[in-house]
């Protein structure tokens, strides 16, 4: 039996380069290359396939080893991956609010333990997930690939074992089961089917069944075969990255149309090295890019999440010259800085244990580095085991007294603010308030535990002040007396009570999302939540007394004319999502809260 050696196929470079523009341009701008995201089923085909006949090769050479295998696989993928996660995170401490930045740092970690794609498929639709803040996205396939490779040189070492004609069959049975799985599971769970390995394997198979048919010779092929694979195959990824769009049920039976295009051309391409149609893939500019496209991918989505995130009030056409700017210069820093030379030092066959072991200590560092800045902006409030303990403690130095924060996710976006209001003031801060759960008694649910563990822990503290902060017709059930009934009873825990009514609802044209593609105010609530807003704003309103003050939220960010504020003076995005502000939009309020809390102080001092 025959047997192919590698070598190598610059062809394969200047897929790679339609692959990874591909994906650019989609990132870019979907309008433009509606099926650009096909460039990383491309990807997927090609890993295969030089995977496959390099493990082959090792098999038959008696030279492989599992270790090695994946050593080579983190020296190649993380030095690059690791520096362009640093250099995110380094500019998301800029340009993100403080939930972002955490919610990058976890990303970052599960990007770098090649976890990304599970995370992405608890958050939801890969077409719906909201991309400005997700500037580790694209690392779902980086992590899809690490994970298949994990077990992959064992299961193909043990076919090889017992022959060839059994890596093929085991590849085949292998490559139609997972896609299988994945047509079945497209329209009943898209999401999985996305973004896990089960049902895009086959994909990786395929690139990895023509790589075990190249390996043994292509036995049974004739060389006439390449003209007419050429042609289907430029036509499938022609189609494919034009045609197929966010509507087709990707990946499905869809995904067929890349991966047997991307097969029809590396097979052709094997068959007939000197084909016309792959000269000019094999040339200059295309190899260049292909050279390139590791670097290219891992940059170019970062760049366009952080421009986008920034500058979401500008012209997208002001923001396309600086994202290709910048993508131009981070791609070709850091192949020439850190992919090329770390590639060529750590793959080298004199490279030392001392080298290795920096590889995994900057592995471990960056690992670090993300739960860190996860930990440092997590999301605020407390926990119920928390609230039962007696609260979290904010500013324990504090000596004129105790403002305690009760409530839910409407309260916790005021934390930040009011810790400092509460530092300047010298008093501490006990934070009871926890997002998610019932903070106040309604009709069907008359004594919800946050409730009675609030009480509990007020009665123990015996506050100079209560911020008191919920959404009040959420809670209440849009009833009144259940509203007016909590504010009642918490004024009878502190010698001072601070309200605040309920947080406008943001439009879908009002998001940074919205914004970022092209809407523009005058924005203005949807009536029917302003109506239930304004209906249950006038029900708190209603408790002010001498001891009870309530700041007038909507009056804040609603002008007179209905037109709601979504910006600061600074030109910085208020909400966090549409039902919250964020940390720019909670300081909007911090002077009306540090007067409500002075003279709730100077009360108690009398």
């Amino acid at each position: 039996m025959s047997r192919s050696a590698i070598s190598y196929e610059p062809s394969l470079d200047g897929l790679r380069a339609i692959a990874v523009l591909a994906v650019l341009v989609y990132h870019l701008d979907p309008r433009w290359l509606p099926g650009g995201f096909t460039g990383v089923d491309i990807f997927f085909v090609i890993s295969g396939y030089l995977i496959t006949r390099i493990l082959l090769e090792q098999f038959d050479q008696g030279s492989f080893r599992l270790g090695s295998f994946y050593y080579r696989r983190v020296a190649r993928i993380v030095p690059a991956l690791a520096f362009v996660g640093f250099a995110t995170l380094l500019a998301a401490r800029f340009v993100y609010d403080s939930k972002h930045r955490g919610a990058a740092g976890l990303a970052f970690v599960t990007s770098i333990t090649s976890l990304m794609n599970v995370k992405l498929c608890l958050q939801g639709n890969y077409f719906e997930t909201s991309r400005l803040s997700q500037p580790f996205l694209h690392c779902w396939s980086l992590s899809l690939e690490e994970q298949f490779y994990l077990l992959y040189p064992l299961v193909l070492r043990q076919a090889w074992r017992r022959s060839a004609r059994t890596v093929g069959v085991v590849l085949a049975a292998a490559c139609g089961a997972s896609l299988v799985a994945g047509i079945a599971a497209t329209p009943r769970l898209p999401t999985p089917a996305f973004y896990l390995l089960p049902f895009r394997a086959w994909e990786l198979l395929a690139g990895g069944l023509l790589g075990a048919w190249v390996w043994r010779g292509m036995p049974g092929a004739r060389p006439g075969w390449a003209r007419g694979l050429r042609w289907t195959g430029t036509a499938g990824l022609a189609g494919s990255i034009t045609v197929i769009d966010e509507s087709t049920g990707f990946p499905g039976w869809v995904a067929l149309v890349p991966v047997v295009a991307t097969v029809a051309l590396i097979a052709a391409t094997a068959l007939d090295r000197d084909a016309g149609t792959w000269r000019w893939l094999g040339r200059g500019p295309m190899v260049l890019v292909g050279k390139l496209s590791y670097s290219l991918y891992l940059t170019h989505w970062p760049v366009c999440s952080l421009v986008d995130y920034a500058g979401f009030a500008a012209n997208e056409w002001s923001r396309l010259p600086v994202k290709l700017v910048l993508i131009v210069i981070a791609t070709l820093v850091l192949h020439a800085v850190v992919e090329a030379p770390a590639r060529s030092r750590l793959l080298d066959a004199r490279t030392t244990r001392s080298e290795a072991t920096m590889l995994v200590l900057s592995l471990l560092i960056a690992i670090g580095v993300g739960l860190t800045l996860r930990t440092r902006h997590a999301p605020p409030g407390a926990s119920l085991a928390a609230v039962a303990s007696g609260g979290l403690v904010l500013n324990r130095s504090g000596t004129r007294g105790t403002v305690a924060l009760v409530g839910d996710s409407v309260a916790n976006q005021y934390l930040g603010t009011l810790e400092r209001v509460c530092t300047r003031l010298g008093c501490r801060l006990v934070v009871l308030s926890v997002s998610g759960r019932q903070p106040i008694p309604n009709r069907s649910d008359p004594s919800p535990e946050l409730w009675e563990r609030s009480l509990a822990a007020l009665h123990e503290l015996r506050p100079e002040a209560i911020v008191f902060s919920c959404f009040w017709g959420l809670r209440g059930r849009m009833e009144r007396e259940p509203v007016a009934s909590a504010i009642a009873t918490m004024g009878t825990l502190a010698p001072a009570l601070v309200v605040t009514t309920d947080t406008p609802f943001a439009p879908v044209t009002a998001t940074r999302e919205a914004i970022c593609a092209g809407s523009r105010p005058p924005y203005h609530e949807e009536p029917p939540a302003r109506q239930r807003r304004e209906r249950v704003d006038a029900w708190v309103m209603a408790e002010r007394s001498a001891t009870v003050e309530v700041i007038d939220v909507g009056s804040m960010v609603v002008g007179p004319d209905g037109v709601l504020r979504v910006v600061d003076d600074a030109g910085r995005y208020i909400y966090d999502d549409r039902g919250h502000f964020n940390e720019h939009g909670a300081a909007l309020f911090e002077g009306e809260f540090e007067a409500a809390l002075r003279r709730a102080l100077g009360r108690s001092g009398e």
